[in-house]
């Protein structure tokens, strides 16, 4: 039996320079770009300026999928709007979902940077040149994360993916440096956040540990950090 794509869309229209970036506090938030203007994909179609304000005058969000199929949800897109480069969206990938989670593993190893939107073409809203079908009014039903766009150079920026914050796999000092960096701060701004925090860390670790200064190690001042850091996360 085969399976439901979303609604009666066709095919779906694929952005070709999609930049991504992941909260390091909010493991599964990013942005990017589900559709850009005057690119012409493998169909042979091309999304105009304005396609998408009829869609953006009624819905504030729309669904994400996996590769557009109705019972692949993965989260949510807000925040959308259009510029200069096409359809900007905020995508936040459902927490503890298992299929949520194999995407944000595959977008965080590089393996996974297709995306592409369901649509329907409103009445009036296509008109032929020559080959290119020019859409000029579409009402968007969802944003998909994809493994084949039909833009071969549909891309995303994986360099600007940041770090998830996983307290257990920080070994170093200059693992939580990474994390605070990736956070925001400035080099000089996570040094000193991690002087301080570990002055108080290892100060109330004293009051029931006689290992003196002195002898502590790298590795534990680390890991009274992130265990701090991770008691501080969860209670926030």
């Amino acid at each position: 039996m085969s399976r439901k794509q979303f609604g009666d869309l066709v095919h779906g229209a694929v952005i070709s320079t999609m930049e991504v970036k992941l909260d390091s506090t909010k493991q599964g938030n990013f942005e990017g770009y589900a559709s850009v203007f005057n690119n012409i994909d493998s169909w042979g179609d091309i999304v105009l300026p304005g396609a998408f304000e009829d869609t953006l005058g009624k819905k504030d969000q729309v669904p994400m999928l996996f590769n557009h199929f109705m019972d692949n949800l993965i989260g949510k897109a807000t925040d959308m709007k259009e510029n200069e480069i096409g359809l900007q969206f905020h995508g936040r990938l459902t927490p503890g979902a298992s299929m949520s989670n194999d995407v944000y593993q595959h977008m965080k190893a590089g393996a996974l940077d297709g995306v592409s939107i369901g649509y329907r073409v409103q009445p009036g809203g296509a008109d032929m040149d020559g080959k290119v079908r020019k859409l000029s009014r579409l009402d968007l039903l969802e944003i998909s994360m994809v493994i084949a766009p039909a833009n071969k150079l549909a891309r995303a920026d994986l360099g600007s993916l940041k770090a998830d914050f996983d307290p257990e796999e920080m070994a170093t000092l200059a693992d939580v440096e990474l994390v605070l960096r990736d956070a925001g701060m400035t080099r000089i701004e996570a040094k000193s956040m991690l002087a301080r925090v570990r002055d108080i860390v290892l100060r109330d670790a004293d009051k029931g540990d006689p290992k003196p200064d002195e002898v502590k190690t790298e590795a534990d001042q680390a890991v009274a950090l992130a265990t701090f850091i991770r008691d501080f996360s969860k209670a926030a």
